[in-house]
């Protein structure tokens, strides 16, 4: 006997006998369906996903899992050898995956923490540092530094003048320039402090608590983590693609594509910062000719 969860046997009618799928449909023998709810949320990218198929059909012929207490495996050597061109790794999340390379911690700027926790969590993960991303993190800079918990300023605190950079050259070890900021600006700061630009990536056109998603679901916010609209895309009025991606309470809105900056209008004083979502964005970085410099050339401040 098969029970058919929400379903009361005795009185349920027949289901739908799938026979295949590809995209969002789903085939019945006589009928084409769309699967609006994407399996329970299992099959967020679609059916028979070619790059998906190809690398579970690569990787169960192997293992499906490997603990790293103590062991590795060619995954996790190949996304260390994507990485070993970077002096640090800021993460939003801490992954064992990660596991030997010089992880900072990127604070999180819509979201309180408890700084003893915090502390202990960095030291048992052996991270490195921590990155601003609220004005509340100068609270516990002292906190930071009593523990030899190194300290980097975020794009989220807007620097953009020498006045900005000197304060906070007191206490951290590298500052991340506005993308307000214009070129020149920027090289003339790095003769004196310790400057980063974001030179891949995607900057961020809105923050929100409300998702627009839920709109359409009528959700009122819940099940956010296993939504498979939690990592989507939209298009606008004039059909450029935007990337949303829900992280616990808040709602980011990134352009699509990730954007490069030209290295050739930059100091060589000035090191240079890749944000990615995935291992492609790092592939692209390194192969993509294409620059569009961001607010950078001109500045907006």
């Amino acid at each position: 006997m098969i029970w058919y969860p929400y379903e009361q046997m005795k009185t349920m009618k027949a289901p739908y006998k799938i026979l295949d799928a590809e995209g969002v449909h789903l085939y019945t023998k006589d009928q084409k369906l769309i699967d609006s709810i994407s399996s329970w949320w299992c099959m967020i990218h679609g059916y028979k996903n070619k790059e998906i198929n190809e690398a579970m059909k690569n990787q169960i012929d192997q293992f499906s899992h490997v603990m790293l207490g103590g062991l590795t495996h060619e995954p996790v050597l190949k996304l260390s050898e994507k990485l070993k061109d970077f002096d640090n790794v800021y993460i939003n999340q801490y992954d064992d995956k990660y596991k030997g390379l010089s992880l900072y911690l990127n604070l999180p700027s819509h979201k309180d923490y408890k700084i003893d926790e915090l502390i202990k969590f960095i030291k048992a993960k052996d991270i490195k540092g921590v990155v601003f991303n609220n004005y509340r993190d100068l609270n516990f800079v002292s906190n930071f530094r009593e523990n030899n918990i190194k300290i980097r300023i975020g794009r989220y605190l807007n620097v953009f003048n020498r006045f900005t950079y000197k304060f906070y050259q007191d206490f951290a070890e590298m500052i991340s320039a506005s993308v307000e900021e214009t070129f020149a600006s920027i090289n003339e700061n790095a003769e004196n402090f310790p400057v980063e630009i974001l030179a891949y990536g995607r900057m961020e056109l809105m923050n929100m608590r409300h998702c627009p998603f839920s709109t359409i679901k009528k959700c009122g916010l819940v099940g956010c983590e296993t939504c498979k609209f939690n990592s989507a895309e939209m298009i606008n009025e004039s059909g450029n693609r935007l990337k949303i991606i829900r992280n616990e309470v808040l709602s980011v809105i990134y352009p699509n594509k990730a954007s490069k900056v030209d290295k050739e209008k930059l100091s060589q004083k000035v090191s240079l910062l890749v944000s990615a979502f995935d291992d492609k964005d790092i592939d692209e970085f390194y192969k993509s000719k294409e620059i569009d410099n961001l607010n950078y050339d001109r500045g907006v401040i």
